[in-house]
């Protein structure tokens, strides 16, 4: 049976989002050795004949030489060089220890994936007794074969599969379907009906495509498609606010029609309020009760529209329970909700504050606790207790009430700032409750911190390493950073100290600087190299920093030299003297090159 005529039919055209022909994985300006990463894929790159060629280096082996202004392709990605900026501003940097800069290297990277056009029409609106036809269409627009097409789609419990084109076969509510290749300019189609189950619409989510392409598999997601399913009853019901005050009016409306095309419809319809929710307007049709319940019948078209007004005088958060039943010929459709309304009222300030932000060890400051009631109601039977590490032992706070628009004070002291080894910052809380002119209990709390700083000179290095086990033949970058954490303006002094065998390549290490007290600052960042004939060990980076002739302190960080286990190629020669044969250790091509640009950046 119809449940009512539609006289226009919408089709949706769904484009899958995934099937584009150059996915762009990376676009930035880098420069020589310095690393980027994509996805598990690590990179840096170099320059060779005269900057007119990149060589782009990928993870261990792979490498590219890529003309400037060019892209080189492979069945998977495409490598672009697109040119060399140097403005002295925004591109290009200066190189260590030489009054010369190296310009910005434009990198662009790109996925290649097959030309594919992937369309999905349906009809997004039909009635409980009809059925939606669907149309997949798949068109190979690029120059080159697709292969091993494989279509899956899993039907929801919402609909029914009811016709399937050749090829597909249907499973456990999955269906499939595949085609064995796919020439450039055709056009592969595949169709199927679905009816629904019920009211529900039907929502598909689970389409895949996949395919292979040059050799390569790919799956692209078919986007989410939704058919509406006209049902033959509307209810909507909302209220007006959920976040009262207390006493604040607030308000419930539903409104239940007969959208069908014949037959009469039976509502059921009960919503049960809380007791301390007081029930202001309610429909004349209902008993006037917390438990509202009525059974009505509407004809074809017929509407009906609920209002009931409520408030309450208790701060709480209610629930309150919709149960709509509503029955047509041998159907049923539940509307069950639940509302949540949050009852508040202006609460009073409660203000701790303290006359110091931040106080040197045995220093005083003076602590005041208020209370104030921007409301127009009273409060009454304010106590609490303020505590915390700088207090000491905790400070009663007590008040019989407080008046509307009025402030109150209700604790002041001058306390001794305890001692501390370092600068530390001490929490101080005010905790306690009020009482409502309801009789309701309700609670506070609040917390400001309070910095305490030693009184003496005292500094810390913190340092930074981006690889703590480096292998034989690795670099490594350090990061070195002062703090002056005592109470005094100093002027500051670093110098690095490398353990040989470890080679210095670039960077500063040494420099001296002005800190405020609690300033933090970098002072100077440089890498450094672990020689392929270094032992495994232990080899410690050491940080001097001096203060006049008053303060020295040396930060020592460890860096575990691990053995690089990639064999070096051994090549035979004889002394010109003796004619006993040599062993001498190659280079590789990768690392010939690593050199050269260290030394002529050096």
């Amino acid at each position: 049976m119809k449940l009512k005529l539609l006289f226009a039919v919408f089709l949706l055209i769904i484009l899958s989002s995934n099937a584009s022909a150059l996915e762009e994985l990376f676009d930035d300006y880098v420069y020589t050795l310095d690393t980027f990463q994509i996805d598990d894929d690590i990179f840096y790159v170099a320059l060779a004949n005269d900057n007119n060629v990149l060589e782009l280096h990928k993870n261990e082996f792979d490498l590219y030489y890529i003309e400037n202004g060019t892209c080189e392709y492979t069945t998977e990605h495409k490598y672009c060089f697109m040119g060399l900026f140097l403005d002295y501003n925004e591109y290009g940097r200066p190189i260590p220890n030489t009054m010369r800069w190296e310009p910005a290297i434009k990198v662009e990277i790109y996925s290649l994936k097959p030309e594919l056009r992937i369309e999905r029409t349906f009809e997004d609106e039909i009635n409980k007794d009809d059925t939606a036809a669907i149309t997949l269409e798949i068109e190979n627009e690029g120059d080159k074969r697709i292969t091993n097409i494989i279509f899956k789609e899993l039907i929801p419990e919402t609909a029914t599969l009811r016709n399937r084109g050749d090829n597909m076969v249907y499973s456990n509510r999955e269906l499939s379907w595949s085609w064995p290749i796919l020439v450039p300019g055709d056009t592969l189609t595949i169709s199927y009906t679905l009816a629904p189950t019920g009211y529900n619409n039907i929502e598909l989510f689970n389409g895949t495509l996949s395919y292979i392409f040059e050799d390569q598999p790919y799956t692209d997601e078919i986007e989410e498609s939704t058919i509406e399913i006209n049902s033959p009853i509307d209810f909507e019901a909302e209220f007006d606010n959920i976040n009262v005050g207390l006493g604040e009016e607030f308000t419930y409306t539903s409104t239940i029609k007969n959208d069908d095309w014949n037959d009469r419809l039976n509502v059921n319809f009960k919503l049960s309020i809380p007791e301390h929710i007081t029930l202001v307007k309610v429909p004349s049709f209902f008993h006037f009760s917390h438990n509202l319940e009525e059974e009505f019948s509407l004809l074809v078209g017929e509407t009906r529209d609920i209002e009931i007004v409520m408030k309450s005088t208790y701060v709480d958060t209610y629930r309150i329970d919709q149960r709509v039943t509503s029955s047509i010929r041998d159907e049923t459709f539940y509307n069950y909700e639940n509302f949540e309304v949050n009852v508040t009222l202006p609460k009073p300030e409660l203000i701790l504050t303290s006359s110091k932000d931040e106080v040197f060890e045995g220093n005083t400051f003076t602590l005041v606790a208020k209370i104030k009631n921007s409301a127009d109601i009273y409060f009454y039977d304010i106590s609490g207790i303020i505590e915390g590490p700088i207090v000491g032992r905790p400070r009663p706070v007590q008040s019989s009430g407080i008046a509307p628009d009025s402030e109150k004070e209700l604790f002041q002291e001058i306390i001794r700032a305890p001692g501390v080894k370092n600068v530390t910052e001490l929490n101080t809380t005010l905790r306690g409750s009020y009482r409502t002119p309801s009789g309701q209990f309700l609670d506070f709390e609040t917390i400001i911190p309070i910095t305490v700083k030693p009184a003496s000179i005292a500094f810390s290095i913190n340092k930074k390493l981006n690889n703590e086990k480096p292998l034989q033949g690795e670099e490594v970058t350090v990061t070195v950073k002062a703090k002056n954490i005592g109470q005094s303006f100093a002027s500051i002094s670093l110098v690095e100290e490398i353990p040989e065998p470890l080679e210095f390549i670039s960077g500063l290490t040494s420099k001296t600087l002005s800190l405020n007290p609690d300033q933090e600052e970098e002072f100077y960042i440089y890498r450094i190299r672990v020689p392929l004939e270094t032992e495994p060990g232990e080899y410690s980076l050491k940080t001097h920093l001096t203060f006049e002739d008053l303060y020295e302190i040396t930060d020592e960080t460890v860096i575990l030299v691990e053995k690089n286990m990639t064999e070096p190629d051994v090549d035979i020669s004889f002394d010109n003297d003796d004619k006993k044969p040599v062993e001498k250790k190659k280079k590789n091509f990768f690392r010939k090159i690593l050199d050269f640009f260290m030394d002529f950046f050096r």
